[in-house]
């Protein structure tokens, strides 16, 4: 299986809720920006993937999630406020 294939699995798998970068470092792509802008720009299969990404700052580290948009037909982003919303925090999401 291809690392794009298994990087899309995986975010498919949260059914459009965030996915730590944790849980995609487990998948042990080393240039996992790469696959993620291959899948964003169609250059796989050709289907443009919508990934949004959020990062915040917790304890002194930067933490990354990521999600796949089901609706590709969505161009626009969602305001800010509503857009990230974890069921755990980090730290519970690295376990």
């Amino acid at each position: 299986m291809t690392q794009h294939k298994r990087l899309l699995e995986l975010l498919q798998s949260y059914h459009g809720e965030w996915c730590p970068l944790p849980k995609i470092l487990d998948l042990h792509i080393a240039q996992y920006g790469r696959v993620i802008n291959d899948l964003r720009k169609g250059k796989v299969n050709k289907t443009k993937h919508i990934i949004d990404n959020h990062k915040e700052w917790h304890n002194g580290e930067w933490c990354s999630w990521f999600r796949l948009r089901e609706n590709v037909n969505s161009t626009a982003p969602e305001p800010i406020h509503t857009q990230y919303q974890p069921k755990l925090s980090f730290a519970e999401q690295r376990i």
